[in-house]
């Protein structure tokens, strides 16, 4: 009708209803036609089949409501930017996402860069032009601002369209609302943050160990706390290893081993050695992770510095044992009983700097000051009177704004009775909430500055007495080596007569003989005190005196081989050595001594006639001296037993000794960082002593 009234073309679409029930779509479409006089006189057309096309229509519409729920729902829009034309297309989700509304105009490129937060744009702008000139793929991340001041993030991804020539002519893409996952990652950074603070503020790291690949992972901290360079070795369980001190390397990877092998946790103490040769103490947790099938997969954990806690309990049990010599060397009797001991907790508590209150703090700062925590929450620090001088809270915030942190700093503070307690205080600021705190670390060390004052006390009276011991040392040395002088002349002189008189009478029926044998073990016996008193003496004045240095070891064993030849000539003893000129750091007068004793010990438990034989050599970094004689075997509970000090062996038959030669000879060895030690063999036995190898001489 309308058609007909303007006198222009029809073309309506309808649906028409068969008689077996179906529907079909029709589209009709007619040209009017006029007479000479353009007088309308009928129309003209045709009649088309559209049901098809509509099916179509329909489920694009319904895949484009789906697409607008779907993008409605993920907070997300589509866009399109045409490089030849800077024509940008928008769905209506994108113009939400950006907090503008549709007023008529078009989306384009500056009305896009309008959007973006100030801070963020330049970065936007250089990601997307470098993106488009590389034909490269699109994704950037930015800050949009609403009309309500509100801050919003966006996550734009787009990838290149290009024509049948390989040339990019548009990027189609999706905008994508990120601001919870951004909120959710600032927490986590901030959590993080505050995490690494708490570490560095208690000198603590963090790591990981693949059981299975046995690869160790550490954090920056832990490098340091091994004294190592960061990343400078490979990471498996023997860089843990690499710095631990020698004598704590054993029981430490024992323990660790041991828990790894039951699934227990890890709980070990063991001192480092850094490369400045100072000594370190760690201690090292960590807990077993398990797979769905219930098999450790790896441990993680923590390693924490506490030489400072270490040298309080050193200096605690060294205040005991000078408590204890005191008593021992007192002149005056001392009726009642002192214990010693101390529990260590660090009180932890976090202040806000701005307004000076308790933000929390934990159990054993609790203890330390006898709060309860209700009573302390929120509380301003002035009104609970923690510090004795509030002028100290003001110098401890001016030196953190000067040097990052306070590192044990002793401080009076007052507990919840009024009485003052001395702690060890440390500090560092940190930020929470965007707003600047104050981490806070307190050791009582009240008991132990008590202790103190005992001590240089006790010190005095200490150094009073060791003077005296000195003095009685070096008196009775010097009477050793009087006695040692002035006995062995008549004893020289006695022996010889004994020795003719022994000449003069060969068949052995001469008168008195009985009484001449007492005689000969009375000098023996002699002989054997004075030797236990010289040889003593002389290590003890070796230690005093000699200075250690760095030798060759070939020589100082051949000087040995050499004097033990012109003693006993008729011994057979036969020596090699592969040494290399090689050196050990020591004492040579205490070595050459050692060497001598053994070789002496090996000719008094040989069988007659038969040889010794010495061998020398290196073997792991060690000088390796082996001294073997033939006759009775021993056992091992027997090599053991001969380095007692005044034990011999029961198979020397009429030789004089005092007992002390092999028990010298591993105090020599000790003293070098070596060992010593007597095995059983089929022939008899060996004696063998490892020294470790300084160096090779040029």
């Amino acid at each position: 009708r309308e058609a007909v009234a303007q006198g222009s073309a029809a073309s309506p679409e309808y649906r028409v209803c068969h008689p077996d029930g179906s529907v079909r779509w029709l589209i009709s479409r007619g040209m009017p036609l006029h007479d000479d006089d353009g007088q309308l006189i009928r129309y003209i057309g045709t009649i088309i089949d559209i049901t098809d096309r509509k099916a179509t229509e329909l489920a694009l519409s319904e895949s484009k409501a789906q697409l607008s729920q779907a993008l409605e729902a993920a907070r997300a829009g589509i866009w399109e930017w045409n490089l030849d034309t800077n024509e940008n297309i928008w769905s209506d989700e994108i113009w939400v996402l950006y907090g503008l509304e549709q007023r008529g105009e078009k989306p384009s490129f500056q009305l896009w860069i309008t959007a973006i937060h100030p801070d963020d744009r330049a970065m936007a702008i250089q990601t997307v032009t470098a993106a488009a000139k590389s034909d490269a793929e699109l994704n950037v991340e930015y800050r949009v601002c609403h009309p309500d001041g509100t801050i919003h993030w966006l996550m734009s991804r787009g990838k290149p369209l290009m024509d049948d020539h390989g040339k990019t002519f548009s990027y189609i893409g999706t905008a994508i609302d990120i601001t919870e996952r951004k909120q959710t990652e600032l927490e986590l950074s901030a959590s993080k943050t505050r995490f690494t603070f708490a570490l560095e503020a208690t000198n603590a790291g963090v790591w990981e160990w693949d059981v299975i690949a046995d690869k160790v992972t550490w954090s920056d901290q832990i490098w340091k706390l091994y004294g190592l360079e960061l990343n400078c070795m490979p990471t498996s369980h023997k860089l843990c290893a690499s710095t631990v001190h020698r004598d704590d390397w054993d029981i430490t990877f024992q323990k660790i081993m041991a828990a790894v092998n039951n699934g227990g946790e890890v709980n070990v103490e063991y001192r480092v050695c850094h490369p400045d040769d100072s000594i370190h103490w760690l201690i090292c947790r960590g807990k077993p992770l398990r797979d769905a099938n219930g098999e450790i997969s790896c441990y993680i954990g923590t390693v924490m510095d506490i030489t400072e806690r270490k040298k309080t309990e050193i200096l605690l049990k060294e205040s005991e044992l000078k408590f204890r010599s005191i008593f021992d060397y007192s002149p005056i009797a001392i009726g009642s009983g002192i214990g010693i001991g101390i529990g260590i907790g660090i009180g932890i508590g976090i202040e806000n700097i701005q307004d000076a209150q308790l933000f929390n703090v934990n159990d054993s700062w609790l203890k330390l000051f006898g709060y309860t925590r209700a009573e302390i929450m929120e509380q301003h620090i002035s009104d609970i009177e923690l510090y004795v001088d509030i002028e100290e809270r003001e110098k401890i915030i001016h030196g953190l704004a000067e040097h990052g942190r306070i590192i044990n700093k002793p401080l009076k503070l007052r507990k919840r009775t009024g009485e003052s307690i001395s702690v060890l205080y440390s500090a560092k600021s940190i930020t929470l909430d965007n707003k600047p705190h104050l981490l806070v670390m307190m050791t009582d060390i009240t008991l132990q500055e008590l202790q103190q004052q005992s001590i240089n006390q006790l010190e005095i009276a200490v150094a009073d007495r060791t003077q005296q011991l000195r003095q009685e040392l070096e008196r009775l040395h010097r009477f050793l080596r009087m006695i040692s002088h002035e006995y062995r002349t008549p004893l020289a002189i006695i022996r010889g007569n004994l020795d003719l008189i022994e000449l003069k009478n060969k068949a052995g029926n001469y008168l008195n003989k009985k009484e001449i044998n007492k005689i000969q073990r009375a000098i023996d016996r002699l002989v054997e005190v004075m030797d236990v008193s010289i040889q003593e003496s002389r290590i003890f004045e070796s230690r005093e005196q000699n200075e250690l240095m760095y030798f060759k070891i070939a020589p100082v064993i051949a000087s040995q081989i050499e004097a033990f030849h012109a003693l006993w000539p008729e011994h057979v003893l036969t020596y090699s050595e592969h040494l290399d000129n090689c050196k050990i750091f020591g004492d040579a007068p205490q070595l050459k001594l050692a060497l001598f004793n053994i070789l002496d010990n090996a000719r008094k438990y040989a069988s007659p006639n038969s040889p010794i034989e010495v061998e020398c050599s290196t073997e792991n970094d060690e000088v390796l001296i082996k001294v073997r004689n033939q006759g009775k075997s021993i056992t091992h509970d027997e090599g053991e037993k001969y380095f007692e000090k005044y034990l011999r062996g029961n198979n020397t038959g009429n030789t004089a000794g005092a007992g002390l030669g092999l028990w010298l000879v591993r105090n020599i060895v000790n003293r070098h960082n070596g060992r010593v030690a007597l095995e059983g063999i089929p022939s008899g036995v060996e004696a063998t002593v490892r020294l470790p190898l300084a160096a090779k001489a040029s």
